[in-house]
C-alpha cells in the first residue's frame, strides 16, 4: 500500500520531524511539521488516521475489492 501521508493542519505539509520510526499512532505524539513547526495533537492524528481509513475503505469498495 505505500506511505499513507499525515498533512500539517496549518501549512498543508506532509513532512514532519519526530523523535523515533514511525510505526502506530502513538510514535506520532509529539511530531512536529517540518515547514512551520506546528506540534501534531493527539485529537488531530485521530482526526486525519479516520479520514484516511474512511477513504480507503471508499476507495476499496468502489474498486470492488470487498
Amino acid at each position: 500500500m505505500g506511505n499513507i501521508p499525515f498533512h500539517c493542519k496549518q501549512c498543508g505539509s506532509e513532512t514532519f520531524k519526530t523523535s523515533r520510526k514511525v510505526e502506530t499512532m502513538d510514535d506520532m505524539q509529539g511530531a512536529v511539521c517540518s515547514q512551520c513547526g506546528a506540534e501534531f495533537t493527539e485529537d488531530e492524528i485521530k482526526k486525519q488516521a479516520r479520514k484516511i481509513a474512511e477513504n480507503l475503505i471508499r476507495d476499496t469498495f468502489k474498486r470492488g475489492r470487498l
